[in-house]
């Protein structure tokens, strides 16, 4: 998930849709359940494919992505927006891309979601 993802209102020009979220992305879709309804086993990839700011652990894993990563990613997307991209998953720039994405990995496999959303109004004001 990432900004170019996300649709926000004004569906059809229906003034009545102004507060509605759409959130698009297909690039990676794939089948999740099989013909007779049930989920598919988890399977692994060779290949990152995500931004790594909103990429989720299981991402960082080399498995292949679910809907619940999409929620996930999601949520990454909503802190790092209320924090005005401050977050603790952001690494330090003199690093590589490798240790970057160590780096990013490891934060988000040990962080703790009290310490993700502390810097977020809670009364919902940005």
């Amino acid at each position: 998930m990432k900004f170019d993802n996300i649709l926000v209102g004004n569906y059809k020009n229906n003034e009545s849709t102004m507060h509605e979220i759409r959130m698009v992305d297909f690039g990676f879709a794939s089948q999740y359940v099989d013909k007779s309804g049930k989920h598919l086993p988890e399977t692994e990839t060779e290949v990152f494919r995500s931004n790594m700011i909103f990429a989720t652990v299981n991402q960082f894993e080399f498995r292949n992505t679910s809907r619940r990563d999409d929620m996930m990613s999601l949520c990454y997307l909503m802190v790092f927006m209320f924090n005005q991209g401050n977050v603790p998953f952001i690494a330090p720039g003199n690093l590589s891309k490798k240790h970057v994405f160590n780096y990013i990995k490891k934060v988000k496999k040990t962080i703790k979601t009290a310490e993700l959303i502390k810097g977020i109004d809670q009364s919902g004001n940005f």
